[in-house]
């Protein structure tokens, strides 16, 4: 009766040394903390390297990428507009604005068009991204919009897209400027919205 005795009051000394509870769900392997409380730490470190890694640098930049080839397929000005920076100034000097436009002019003429990179190369910096990389453009529409595809599969030299990181917060990457050395900077006095002009005055 004794040793009986003796062993449950060594129990009882452990259940109230874990944590100061008595509780029996104590584990000692895990030197008095609670398996749950060690499986939330996990968690919360899992999680936490997690962010870190969606937030990085490259990834962004990646999925910013991403998100301009989809927007020029789409010939978007919506959503181009989420992705250039407010001093965008590209080799033809056009500016955020005249990009949508011109981004709406060649669309105009698409039924569907698909762009596909090539190989993208990735060169980061603290707040400053190069991505390089050849398009390969397919699609229907008009006579001029397969005039489009044949002169970008042509180039020999690849497209370089500038990012620039414009606050603090790690997501704002901003497109700054595109440039693609094959490509004349005289557009023959081609002014954005051309197009859209004179589709508008013929429907009209």
């Amino acid at each position: 009766m004794r040793r009986k005795s003796l062993s449950a009051s060594g129990n009882n000394g452990f259940v109230e040394s874990c944590l100061g509870v008595k509780r029996p769900i104590c584990n000692p392997v895990f030197g008095g903390v609670r398996p749950v409380v060690l499986l939330a730490l996990v968690g919360g470190l899992v999680l936490l390297f997690l962010m870190i890694r969606h937030w990085s640098p490259r990834r962004v930049v990646e999925r910013q990428q991403i998100a301009l080839i989809d927007a020029l397929q789409d010939h978007s000005a919506r959503k181009l507009d989420r992705l250039l920076a407010d001093d965008y100034l590209d080799q033809w000097e056009f500016d955020r604005e005249d990009a949508k436009l011109a981004v709406t002019d060649i669309g105009s003429q698409f039924i569907i068009l698909t762009l596909v990179p090539e190989e993208p190369d990735y060169q980061i910096e603290r707040k400053t991204a190069t991505v390089t990389t050849r398009l390969t453009a397919s699609g229907n529409g008009g006579p001029l919009a397969h005039e489009i595809i044949r002169t970008a599969n042509k180039l020999k030299a690849p497209f370089v897209f500038r990012w620039e990181k414009k606050s603090a917060f790690p997501g704002d990457w901003k497109l700054v400027r595109i440039e693609n050395d094959d490509l004349a900077t005289e557009l023959r006095g081609y002014q954005p919205g051309d197009l859209k002009r004179a589709m508008d005055e013929y429907t009209n």
